[in-house]
This record gives C-alpha cells, sequence and structure tokens, in this order.
C-alpha cells in the first residue's frame, strides 16, 4: 500500500540500520515524491541508499538548536505547497554503554525537533498546519532494562500528548503522532495500543516503516495525538 506515494517529506535520522531501512522504504517501496533527510553523517546515508533524484541529503546535527532551526526554516519555505509529513526517528541501543547519553541526546532532540515543527507549521504562525510523527526504535538484549524501556515509552507518549492537546492542537494545527517500536532477539507476544488493536509482528527492514504508515492510516484527523507503541522481533 503507497500510502505516502507522491508525498513531500522530511526525516530527521541518523544512517543506522532503522535509519537506511527507512529511506528505503519511503523511496523504494512508497514512491514518495520528495524526500529530505536530515543527519550528521551524510556520506553514509548516500553510500548506504545509492543516489536517487528524489532524495536530498543535508548535514546537521539533530541535537544543535540552531542548526535545525536553518534546516526547518528553508525545508518548510521551499516547498511549493505544503510538507505533508516531518518524521523524527530516533534508535536507541539499550545495550550500548552509553544507552543514557543516548536516551538524553535523543530525547532533547527529539523535544527541540518537535518545537520547531510547531513553529514552522503553525497555524499561529500563519503555517500551513501538518503531521508530524516522532518515532523511536528501542533495541536490547532479551533480558535487557525494561525500566528504562519503559520510562522511555512514557516519556514520549507523555511528550507527545502534551503537544497534542486539543487546547494547543486547535491553534497549532499539527497533528502529532508517536510510535515506540521495542525490538529483542525472539519471539514477543501481544501489543499494546491506544487504538484497541492488538497483533503481533516479525521485524524486518519494514518494521518501522509499517508501523508509520499504520498510525497514518488510522489516525483520526481531530485529534491532535495519537499514539502506538508496537514489540516487535528479529527473525
Amino acid at each position: 500500500m503507497e500510502l505516502l506515494k507522491s508525498k513531500e517529506i522530511l526525516l530527521c535520522a541518523e544512517p543506522t540500520e532503522q535509519g537506511i531501512a527507512l529511506v528505503n522504504f519511503l523511496i523504494h517501496e512508497q514512491s514518495v515524491k520528495a524526500l529530505t533527510v536530515v543527519c550528521t553523517e551524510s556520506t553514509r546515508l548516500r553510500d548506504a541508499v545509492g543516489d536517487d533524484e528524489r532524495l536530498t541529503v543535508l548535514t546537521a546535527d539533530a541535537g544543535n538548536l540552531s542548526q535545525m532551526e536553518g534546516v526547518y526554516a528553508n525545508v518548510v519555505k521551499g516547498v511549493k505547497k505544503k510538507l505533508d509529513l516531518i518524521i523524527n526517528h530516533k534508535s536507541i541501543r539499550c545495550g550500548d554503554e552509553d544507552w543514557e547519553d543516548q536516551i538524553t541526546r535523543h530525547i532533547n532532540s527529539l523535544i527541540s525537533s518537535t518545537l520547531l515543527c510547531i513553529k514552522h507549521l503553525g497555524k499561529m504562525n500563519s503555517g500551513p498546519g501538518g503531521l508530524v510523527i516522532n518515532s523511536v526504535t528501542i533495541e536490547q538484549e532479551v533480558d535487557g532494562n525494561e525500566e528504562a524501556t519503559s520510562s522511555i515509552r512514557n516519556l514520549l507518549m507523555d511528550l507527545d500528548k502534551s503537544f497534542g492537546d486539543p487546547y494547543y492542537f486547535r491553534s497549532t494545527g499539527v497533528q502529532i503522532l508517536t510510535t515506540c517500536s521495542k525490538m529483542i532477539d525472539e519471539r514477543a507476544l501481544g501489543v499494546c495500543s491506544t487504538s484497541g488493536a492488538a497483533s503481533a509482528s516479525r521485524c524486518n527492514d519494514r518494521g518501522v516503516g509499517e508501523s508509520l504508515l499504520r498510525a497514518i492510516r488510522d489516525r483520526r484527523s481531530d485529534l491532535g495525538n495519537v499514539e502506538e507503541f508496537q514489540i516487535s522481533v528479529e527473525d
């Protein structure tokens, strides 16, 4: 299902395994009209993805507010009609020694990016409104730190609920969708979603992309925030 066909999308994601897979998913499986990717390692991303006239890669540090301010201003203004979708994707490896630093860095980056999305898309600033997806993939061992995983999920959902509060949504016209996928290395059963859907899926290169599509497809346009927490597994 090419739900994003002919759409213009801004993606903030580092060239991790999941980030590269997401770029390939959007370009090759969703046939987007134009994809602008913001990351710190543009050469690595281009080497992994290859050349495509629809793909633009910008080098910027997602944690640097002034750099991202310039990116959002230029990209949003450069689109002729309306930027269809902004995706902020982060991968957190809870098995790494610096996992705590990763959480701090990535969550702060998500907060800054979301605020910039609202600033440049918000109707209160004469913007067009729009759709933003904050997506986090949490990679961990089977016996990994469940408290950390739960904390990341709850923090992200609470953050986006505040951004998508009905009062602010009526003012900004910016809808915030949230997807949080946990990857472990054996079959996991059960998915919890605020929409009431329940299923289990196997994680592959399309896992994150399909999670985003499901969030977009099932959203209600009159709500400022929709969340989904998916438990995925690797083969």
